[in-house]
C-alpha cells in the first residue's frame, strides 16, 4: 500500500485546525469569520485530494470526491475576499469583482450537482484522479483570475498600509501565497492529462505553517496565545499517538498476517477522540455528582470560583470590598467577615468601614501572620501548642470571633487580611474551600494593588493637567492683556475729553456707548480667562460644543491677531447637545489651537470645524477638525506627539497633547493627526453623543485596558470631514 494520501489529509486536519481557532476564538469578528471561510475550503479541497488517494474503490473514491468538490469550488472566491479584508481593499470596484466570483463559484456547484464537471476518474501512480469536462475550464479560469488579482492586492496592500505591524503581517502572508499559490496550480495539471505529481496540498501544509507563524508572532487574529497552547497540544498528541499506532499496526500483523489502513484509520481514530473527550467527561460528570450530591453549596463554591476570576478586572476598592464581602457571606455561609487593610501612611491594619482598633506594625500577630502563606485555621492552629506563632494566631482568631483568617499578599508583602466567622450551618472549613480562599486572597490582593496604583495614577493625571492648564493660562496672558488695553486706551482718551465737551449731547452719547461696549467686551475676556484657570470638579453635562468652541476663539483672537494670522471658525449649527465634562473638552480646544497658533506663521490660518458624523458602530459622534497652514509634523515625530513630556519647542512642557489624548478617550472618543511638512496639520478629534463610557470596576469581565483608559482600545475608522462642509462659517 502506499502513503500519498497522508499529505492531503496532514493538510486538512491543519487548516481545519486554523478554522476552528478563528472561530473559537472571536466569531463576531469579520476576518475572523473569512478567514475560517477560507481554511473551510481549503480543508474541503485537501480531503477530496485525501479521498482520491485512500480508497482503491472507484465507486467510493469518486462519490466522496464528488461531495468535497463543493467545498473545493469556494477556493478561489475566498481566498480574493480574505486578502480584501487582510489589506482593508474592500471598494466598490474590488466588491463587484468577489460578487462576480462568488456568483461564478455558484454556477460551478450547480454544474458539479449535474455531474456536467466530471466525467471520471483517471488512474494514477499515486491514486485516482478527476477528468473534467469541458465546463472545468470554468473553474480553471475562476482560480488563475482569482491569484493573480489576490498576489496583486498583497502587494499593494503591503506598500500602501500605514501600519507596521499590518506591513509585517501581509510580508509573512505574501511570502506564504507566493509559494503556496504555483505549487496549486500544479493539481489542474492531472486534470488535463498531464501526468505531473501535484503539490498543491503540500502548498497548503506550507500556507499553514506561515500563517501560524504569522498568527503566534505577528498577532494576524490576535489568537497567539490560543493558537500556542493548543499547537503544544496537537504536538503532544502526536507524540502519544504515533507509537500507539505502529503498535495497533504491529499487533495487526502478528495476528492477522497483514494491516489494513481502514483498521488502522479506526483505531487512530477512536484512540484519539477518546483522549480528547475523556477529560472534557470527566470534568462534566465530577460537576453533575457534585451538584446532585451537594446542591446549593456546589452553586456557592462555582460563584466563589467566578469572583476570584474576575476581580483583579476591577479597578475601584470600594466596589472590590463590596465584593469581597458578598460573595463570602453569600458562598460560605458565614456569620461574619471583617476585611484588614494596610495604611501605607502608618504601616498600621485597619478594619474597612469600622471604627475598632487597628493592628499596629509591631503586633506579634501580624508578625506570625507575615510568614504564612495559606489560610490559618483556628482550631488547626489551637493543637499547635507547641508553636508560639500558632498559638498567637490562634488566640487573635479567638479574640475576634474568627474561625479562618486569609492572608492577601502581593510580591511577599502583607496587603491585609480576612477574618472569617464560623459556618451558619456549622459546618467545618473544608480543604476545597481553603484552596479556594488561598487562590482568592492572592487575586483579591493583587487586585487592591492594583486599585491602588490606578488611584495614584489618576492622581498624577489631574497634577500634570492642573500644570498644562496654568502653562496655557500664562501662553494666554499676553494675547488677552493686549485685548484689554485697546479698549481701555479708548475709555481713557473720552474720559480725558469729557471735562471739554460735557455739555455736547452726541459726545455723550457716544462716550456712553462706545464705553459700555468696550466694558463688557473687556469683562467677557476677562470672565472666559477665569473660567478656564479655575480648577472644576470633573462632571458630564449636556452642552452645546460649539458655545465651548467660541469661548475658546474669544480668548485666542487676540494672539491671533498680534501674531498675523486668520482664525476662522465653521460650526455647525445643527449639532446636538453633547455630553461631555465642559471645562475638559475646552482644554482640549485650547490645547490644539494654541499648537495651531504656534505652529502657524504670519500670513497663514488656523480653522476650528465641527460636524455631526454618524460611526460605523451606527452612534452619532461630533467630529472636531483644527486645521492650520503651519510647518507640519516630521514623519518621525508623528508617533511620540502624544507621549508625556514630549515637545520640539524650547519652552513647551511637552503635555498639552498627551493630556488631550487622555481626556478624549476617557470620553469615549478617538484623536488622529495628519500632517505634512511645509504644507500643516489637520487634527481631528471625535466625541460620542452619549458621553463619556461608564468607569470600569463592576464584577463584569471588563478589560483591563478599557478599564484604565476609560474606552476601548480598539479604533474605528470614520469617514473624514471634508473640505468643503457648509456650516455656518465666520472669520
Amino acid at each position: 500500500m502506499h502513503f500519498y494520501w497522508l499529505q492531503p489529509a496532514l493538510a486538512a486536519v491543519l487548516a481545519l485546525f486554523l478554522c476552528v481557532l478563528a472561530l473559537w476564538h472571536a466569531p463576531q469578528r469579520y476576518l475572523n469569520r473569512i478567514f475560517a471561510l477560507y481554511a473551510l475550503s481549503l480543508t474541503s479541497w485537501n480531503l477530496d485530494i485525501t479521498a482520491l488517494y485512500l480508497f482503491s474503490d472507484y465507486d467510493r473514491a469518486f462519490f466522496w470526491s464528488d461531495f468535497f468538490r463543493y467545498g473545493m469550488l469556494f477556493c478561489p472566491p475566498t481566498l480574493y475576499h480574505l486578502i480584501l479584508v487582510l489589506t482593508g481593499r474592500m471598494g466598490l470596484a474590488n466588491r463587484l469583482i468577489l460578487a462576480v466570483a462568488y456568483e461564478a463559484t455558484v454556477i460551478l456547484c450547480a454544474a458539479n450537482t449535474q455531474g456536467a464537471l466530471v466525467q471520471g476518474l483517471g488512474k494514477f501512480d499515486w491514486g485516482y484522479y478527476p477528468i473534467g469536462k469541458p465546463l472545468y475550464n470554468l473553474f480553471t479560469f475562476s482560480a488563475l483570475l482569482s491569484f493573480g488579482p489576490a498576489l496583486y492586492q498583497l502587494v499593494k496592500g503591503m506598500i500602501l498600509s500605514q501600519s507596521a505591524r499590518q506591513r509585517q503581517q501581509l510580508k509573512i502572508v505574501l511570502f506564504g501565497f507566493a509559494i503556496m499559490l504555483p505549487l496549486t496550480l500544479t493539481n489542474l495539471l492531472p486534470v488535463y492529462g498531464i501526468h505531473f505529481y501535484p503539490l498543491g496540498n503540500l502548498g497548503t501544509v506550507f500556507l499553514c505553517g506561515v500563517l501560524t507563524y504569522a498568527i503566534v508572532k505577528h498577532r494576524l487574529l490576535d489568537i497567539e496565545l490560543i493558537i500556542t497552547k493548543t499547537t503544544a497540544s496537537v504536538a503532544a498528541l502526536i507524540l502519544w499517538l504515533t507509537p500507539l499506532w505502529l503498535l495497533t499496526a504491529e499487533v495487526q500483523q502478528q495476528l492477522y498476517g497483514f494491516s489494513d489502513p481502514r483498521l488502522l484509520l479506526f483505531a487512530l481514530a477512536v484512540i484519539l477522540v477518546s483522549g480528547l473527550v475523556f477529560p472534557w467527561l470527566l470534568h462534566a460528570t465530577e460537576a453533575w455528582v457534585r451538584r446532585i450530591l451537594w446542591g446549593q453549596k456546589y452553586d456557592s463554591l462555582q460563584a466563589l470560583s467566578m469572583f476570584q476570576k474576575t476581580v483583579v478586572q476591577v479597578l475601584d476598592q470600594e466596589k472590590i470590598i463590596a465584593g469581597l464581602r458578598e460573595v463570602l457571606v453569600d458562598a460560605l455561609q458565614t456569620e461574619s467577615v471583617a476585611i484588614y487593610l494596610l495604611r501605607p501612611a502608618t504601616g498600621a491594619y485597619a478594619e474597612v468601614h469600622e471604627s475598632g482598633a487597628d493592628f499596629p506594625p509591631d503586633d506579634p500577630f501580624l508578625q506570625a501572620l507575615g510568614r504564612q502563606h495559606e489560610p490559618v485555621v483556628r482550631e488547626e492552629a489551637v493543637l499547635k501548642e507547641t508553636d508560639p506563632q500558632a498559638v498567637r494566631l490562634a488566640a487573635t482568631l479567638a479574640e475576634h470571633g474568627g474561625e479562618v483568617c486569609v492572608p492577601l499578599r502581593t510580591q511577599d508583602r502583607l496587603r491585609g487580611f480576612i477574618f472569617l466567622g464560623k459556618k451558619r450551618n456549622r459546618d467545618i472549613f473544608s480543604s476545597e474551600n481553603l484552596q479556594l480562599l488561598s487562590t482568592l486572597g492572592t487575586e483579591v490582593a493583587v487586585a487592591l494593588e492594583n486599585a491602588r496604583l490606578y488611584d495614584e495614577l489618576r492622581a498624577s493625571q489631574v497634577m500634570l493637567a492642573r500644570s498644562d492648564r496654568l502653562a496655557a493660562v500664562g501662553t494666554l496672558a499676553a494675547g488677552i492683556a493686549h485685548e484689554i488695553r485697546n479698549p481701555l486706551v479708548a475709555v481713557q482718551t473720552f474720559v480725558q475729553l469729557l471735562p471739554e465737551r460735557l455739555n455736547d449731547p452726541e459726545f455723550r452719547t457716544t462716550f456712553t456707548q462706545l464705553t459700555t461696549s468696550e466694558l463688557e467686551r473687556v469683562s467677557t475676556l476677562i470672565n472666559d480667562l477665569l473660567t478656564f484657570a479655575r480648577p472644576a470638579p470633573v462632571t458630564a453635562s449636556a452642552v452645546q460644543i460649539n458655545d465651548l468652541a467660541e469661548q475658546v476663539v474669544r480668548l485666542l483672537a487676540g494672539q491671533a491677531k498680534k501674531k498675523g494670522v486668520a482664525l476662522a471658525t465653521r460650526l455647525d449649527p445643527d449639532l446636538p447637545p453633547f455630553t461631555v465634562d465642559p471645562e475638559q473638552i475646552k482644554q482640549v480646544f485650547m490645547n490644539l489651537m494654541l499648537n495651531a497658533l504656534q505652529a502657524t506663521s504670519a500670513g497663514g490660518a488656523v480653522t476650528l470645524a465641527t460636524a455631526p458624523q454618524r460611526g460605523p458602530d451606527g452612534h452619532a459622534y461630533c467630529l472636531i477638525e483644527i486645521r492650520d497652514t503651519g510647518e507640519g509634523i516630521p514623519a518621525k515625530h508623528k508617533e511620540e506627539i502624544f507621549n508625556p513630556f514630549f515637545t520640539t519647542k524650547t519652552a513647551g512642557t511637552g503635555l498639552g497633547l498627551f493630556i488631550t489624548h487622555q481626556i478624549i478617550k476617557e470620553h469615549g472618543g478617538s484623536i488622529d493627526v495628519e500632517s505634512t511638512v511645509g504644507q500643516g496639520t489637520r487634527v481631528l478629534a471625535r466625541l460620542p453623543v452619549a458621553g463619556p463610557p461608564p468607569r470600569a470596576g463592576a464584577l463584569n469581565g471588563t478589560d483591563p485596558e478599557e478599564a484604565k483608559n476609560g474606552a476601548p482600545s480598539h479604533r474605528v475608522a470614520f469617514p473624514a470631514l471634508p473640505p468643503s462642509a457648509t456650516a455656518h462659517e465666520k472669520e
